[in-house]
């Protein structure tokens, strides 16, 4: 009798094709209704727009506003959804360090056309509020800020994620 006409071996590759395909429907259904709500920033390199040699740094003098600026720094963040659901009301709170001044930035989204509102909440020294009113899976929000008087590259970022 050959193997294949064995009735055992055929009952154990019934079983074993059987689990394989449970298996693979179960996966399947789960991806499908596991639903993730999050949100997560890359933050890209800081770049220092005001660099001196150090032989003329204590000679030269910078103002902004009528202030000593002793460093500009612009960085670069990307706040997105990379869940499978939207995700509405997210805080994003950028902090720099306690010497240093946002004076401004810039915020681009993708897409670009019917994106939620984003609102400012607060915007002191080195602290920075916003709030994005919906992102849906995919969305992004690029946000440049341009500071004065960093001590140093750290920039941190808050934000609230939602898991259900």
């Amino acid at each position: 009798m050959n193997w294949y006409q064995n009735p055992t071996v055929a009952a154990i590759i019934g079983g074993v094709v059987g689990a394989v395909i449970t298996a693979a429907a179960s996966i399947f259904i789960w991806q499908k209704t596991n639903r993730v709500r999050r949100v997560d920033c890359i933050i890209n390199d800081a770049s220092s727009l005001l660099t001196f040699s150090d032989t003329i740094r204590s000679e030269l003098e910078v103002k902004y506003s009528g202030e000593q600026a002793t460093s500009v720094f612009l960085f670069n963040l990307e706040v997105f959804n990379s869940g499978n659901q939207a995700v509405g009301n997210q805080p994003v709170l950028i902090r720099l360090d306690n010497n240093a001044k946002i004076v401004g930035y810039s915020l681009k989204t993708e897409p670009e056309v019917g994106f939620g509102k984003i609102s400012e909440l607060q915007r002191q020294n080195g602290q920075l509020d916003l709030s994005i009113e919906l992102l849906n899976p995919g969305d992004r929000v690029y946000l440049e800020l341009i500071s004065v008087n960093n001590t140093s590259e750290l920039i941190e970022v808050y934000m609230k994620n939602a898991v259900i």
